[in-house]
């Protein structure tokens, strides 16, 4: 069994080096039953990272890491390669927690993770020091390769351009040596939007262009950087934002909301407005964009809140955290560009609670089906659609939303009512004394939680005095 684990791992890399990624997943969905010895567990869920199938990954080590994130038996690389899973699930505040505890036992791949948590939340200038502290490990040719490319990136979004460019530099010359033609395609790729920060357009367009040219017709999302940057190259240069409001839709198709975030920032900086502004500051939720916005238009203040949706139809506040479903549209609204995944969405409807694999996103989807029940008894036309354990919210007709800029998370009788519902949901009927214990309520703080969710009509409530029942609605 240990030599078929070997094998695996073998063809699993081969696949991927080869871009045959759904050959790879293919093989480890076959894992899915499969008993397997502890040593396997972490390389396998690192590839199952690599091939997308962050789920997988994640029950591999749930047995090993889970809660208990500082037992000593846990090693650095299982919990590095947990807190990168849990990244990718959309996870970031836990997922951060495990890479630190990581970092402290010293993994060197956690402050990489760190990095990309950093991405992540717009914090470029914490990346560059995990990346510093990433890239004076010992590491292998294209590891270090790959976090130079990432520190450059890092330094750009800081505003550091001329340290950027000094490290491209360095970092093309050795992608080119080695033949990392990817690698040296992102490398033109940031050049060009350093020389773009600039003003320097003919040397921008000249790093874009070769960038194109290194990709040729493969790797779609490279390609769309690359798009992207000559179309805010043409935008800045002319000082109109027709090339940015044409490529847009290629940005939104193609489903990357940072892409689509950087377009509408560089249309606010070329036609100042406030809608815009609004839209941007409330649809962005970390406070470093939200600074540098305030930097591109000091006319926009600092916003409370915006409508989300269509320009005409009835207005529905969803700043009122008593009622649990406006909080879970207010959650799916968090960010207007990037749609919540499972781990997020979880994190932002149970706060503080531990995300696990195998019972969270059964709690996530039971939640959604009620808030879905009641847009469909409250007549809105709204949708909420999953795609690949992404929730988006859809208008399906004319209708507004007030959404404010504070964080969207449930209030604390929403917290609790979603724990209750996790036990008692399909009881047949629960005491006053039986919510209590279950919640560590005491009786003032009780009775206050059941007006409040029979008001709402969360629960019913029969009988009275000691013979009293609750159920949910």
């Amino acid at each position: 069994m240990s030599r078929d684990f070997a094998a695996l791992i073998d063809a699993c890399e081969a696949d991927l080096r080869a871009g045959a990624t759904r050959n790879c997943a293919a093989r480890l969905r076959e894992l899915k039953n499969a008993r397997i010895a502890r040593k396997w567990k972490q390389p396998l869920a690192r590839l199952c990272r690599r091939a997308g199938l962050f789920d997988l990954g994640l029950r591999l080590l749930a047995g090993i890491v889970g809660e208990e994130k500082l037992h000593p038996k846990v090693t650095a690389a299982e919990l590095a390669e947990y807190g990168a899973l849990l990244l990718r699930c959309g996870a970031t505040h836990e997922a951060r927690t495990t890479l630190t505890i990581a970092a402290n036992q010293s993994s060197t791949d956690a402050h990489l993770y760190l990095a990309f948590c950093d991405f992540d939340q717009w914090r470029f200038s914490e990346a560059v020091g995990h990346l510093e502290r990433y890239l004076n490990s010992a590491l292998e040719p294209y590891a270090r390769v790959l976090g130079q490319v990432n520190l450059a990136f890092a330094l750009i979004a800081s505003e550091r351009f001329d340290g950027a460019l000094d490290w491209l530099q360095r970092t093309a010359s050795e992608a080119q040596e080695r033949g990392y033609v990817r690698l040296l395609a992102n490398c033109r790729e940031l050049q060009g939007q350093a020389y773009l920060m600039r003003d320097d357009f003919v040397s921008a367009r000249r790093a874009l262009n070769e960038a194109a040219a290194f990709l040729g017709s493969g790797l779609a999302l490279d390609q769309l950087y690359v798009e992207k940057g000559q179309s805010i190259v043409n935008a800045v240069e002319s000082r109109s934002v027709e090339p940015l409001v044409a490529f847009r839709p290629k940005a939104v198709a193609a489903g990357h909301a940072e892409s689509v975030r950087q377009l509408d920032l560089f249309r606010l900086k070329l036609n100042p407005e406030m809608k815009l502004f609004e839209q941007l500051y409330v649809g962005t939720p970390f406070p470093e964009f939200r600074a540098r916005l305030k930097k591109i238009f000091p006319a926009g203040g600092e916003p409370s809140s915006t409508c989300w949706g269509t320009a005409a139809g009835s207005e529905i506040d969803l700043s009122n955290d008593d009622h649990r479903a406006p909080v879970v549209m207010a959650a799916l609204l968090q960010d207007f560009y990037r749609w919540p995944r499972m781990g997020g969405l979880f994190s932002l409807l149970f706060p503080g609670e531990h995300y696990d694999v195998f019972s969270s996103p059964n709690r996530v989807y039971q939640t959604l089906h009620r808030t879905r029940d009641w847009i469909t008894a409250a007549g809105l036309p709204l949708k909420i659609v999953g795609r690949e354990s992404q929730f988006e919210l859809v208008a399906k007709g004319e209708i507004r939303l007030r959404v404010s800029a504070e964080s969207r998370r449930p209030g604390k009788f929403a917290v609790l009512l979603g724990e209750l519902a996790k036990t008692f949901m399909n009881r047949d009927g629960f005491t006053a004394r039986d919510v209590r214990e279950y919640l560590g309520l005491t009786k003032s703080g009780f009775q206050r939680f059941a007006e409040w969710a029979v008001e709402k009509r969360h629960l019913r409530k029969f009988g009275a005095s000691t013979s009293t029942l609750y159920y949910f609605e």
